[in-house]
This record gives structure tokens, sequence and C-alpha cells, in this order.
């Protein structure tokens, strides 16, 4: 019944979430590691939900790869340089959101719309792995090296956050009662996780939020048409497909890893 509310509701309460994010008072230095503990959390559970049948896997991983490309690649230079003339701002900041992998709870989305769930699984696998190389390289060159970022640093985030949650799944994986309790709690344990997270970034900048109140209409007219043109481009991507793998692509595009955004 838990699963089913959470499911269910599964906007609803991150909504929320983010409405007591401004409410409560901020973890200070520990909000950046409680963030990547959480997320860590998410991505290790998800990845329980992976068939590696080798039938399965060889199916669907042709198309995933040439979808990830397009849709992880391409369309985030296609969104940067669409706004670059207009406001540096917004081509950096969609550019970067653009480039967010697919979100841990997309396989769990896609299932329940009736689509084809493997392949979701392989283009969240994927485009997690393909942010290990792209955000840390691609992001401060169109940044202009201007924020001080670094690039180890970014590197080793999305280190410690996709690639060792995947390593440290596969012995947990050969007990079945394990697997069993993942798979099925995913949906609360993803739930949880990503409130308590918008929580902990909001509450850190909730002073920056609070003091751009007169452009939040803004942000959020920009918001709700980006990620509409990302639902809409991942069902016309592979338009003469199926319908089932239509939805796939359109859950697998719209509904990104915003987590690991604010983490980052």
């Amino acid at each position: 019944m838990i699963n089913r509310i959470s499911s269910r509701y599964f906007s609803v309460i991150l909504l929320a979430s983010c409405f007591l994010g401004l409410l409560v008072p901020e973890a200070g230095k520990q909000t950046a590691f409680l963030i990547l503990f959480f997320l860590f959390v998410v991505i290790f559970c998800s990845f329980f939900q992976l068939d590696f049948q080798r039938e399965a896997f060889i199916h669907n991983s042709r198309k995933a790869t040439f979808y990830t490309v397009l849709r992880f690649i391409v369309i985030p230079f296609v969104y940067y340089y669409l706004f670059a003339p207009f406001s540096s701002f917004y081509a950096f900041t969609l550019f970067f959101l653009a480039l967010m992998p697919a979100a841990v709870s997309s396989p769990a989305f896609t299932n329940m719309f009736g689509a084809n769930m493997n392949l979701s699984l392989i283009i969240l696998v994927i485009s997690s792995f393909l942010i290990i190389l792209t955000i840390p390289f691609l992001t401060p060159h169109y940044l202009h090296m201007k924020s001080g970022i670094c690039v180890f640093d970014l590197f080793k985030t999305l280190m410690l956050t996709v690639f060792v949650p995947f390593i440290l799944h596969f012995p947990l994986r050969k007990s079945q009662k394990i697997d069993r309790w993942m798979r099925i709690n995913l949906p609360v344990i993803t739930l949880i996780c990503l409130s308590l997270i918008f929580i902990f970034a909001i509450a850190r900048n909730k002073a920056a939020i609070l003091g751009n109140l007169p452009q939040l209409e803004e942000f959020l007219l920009v918001s709700v048409g980006f990620y509409a043109s990302l639902y809409i481009a991942g069902w016309f991507l592979f338009f003469r497909q199926s319908r089932g793998n239509k939805i796939t692509y359109s859950v697998s595009s719209g509904m990104n890893n915003i987590g690991l955004a604010v983490s980052l």
C-alpha cells in the first residue's frame, strides 16, 4: 500500500518537500554530505531493477545507445545554442539540466505505463555512466571557467554516486531476499531520499530563492516549457518505433535525474 501511495502521489510529495525546505533550518556544512548520501542510496537501490539476461540486454542495447547519444549529447547542445543569443544564464542552465541522466524512477513509471521497462533500465545505466564524462569535461568549458569549478571534484562526485553504487550492488544481487526487497521498496526509498535531497538543498539556498521572488514566475514558465519539450522530443526521436518504445523514450527524456543536478 505504501508503494502504491508513493507512486501515485510521487510528484505531489516532492513538491511539498520543496515548500518544506523553505521552512526548516539548513543543515550547514553537512548539507553536501547528506545530499550525496541520499543520492547514493537512490542510485544504489535502483540498480537492483536491472535485468542482465543476455537476450533482453542485446535486444535493447543498440536502441538505447543510439537514443542516449541523441538525447543526452546532441539535444543539450541544441538548447545551449538556441538560448545563447538571448541569455547566457538560461543557455547554460538548460544545457546542464539536459545533460542529466534518466531519473532512477523512470523505469518504474515506464512500467506503470505498460511500456518497455528493460529498454528504460538500459537507458538509465548508459546515461548514468555517460554523465561521468560529459559533466566534468563539458561543464567547465561552457561556464567559460568563470565559476572556478573543479573538474576533478565533479568527476569524483559522479564516480561516488554512479559508478561505486553500481559495483557495490553486485554482491547483494546474489541474495534473492535482498534483491526482492530492493525491487519492491524502490518507490518508497526513491521518494524518501529525493524528498530529503530537495529539503536540504532548498533550505541551504533559501536566501537566494527568497531573494529572487520576482523572477520565480519567469523561472517556472521556462522550466515547464523546457521539460514539456523534453517529453515531446523523447516521443518524436524515433517516431516509427512501437508505442511502448516511444513512451519509454519520452519518460526517459523528460524524467531526468534532477536530484543529481541539485547535488552538483
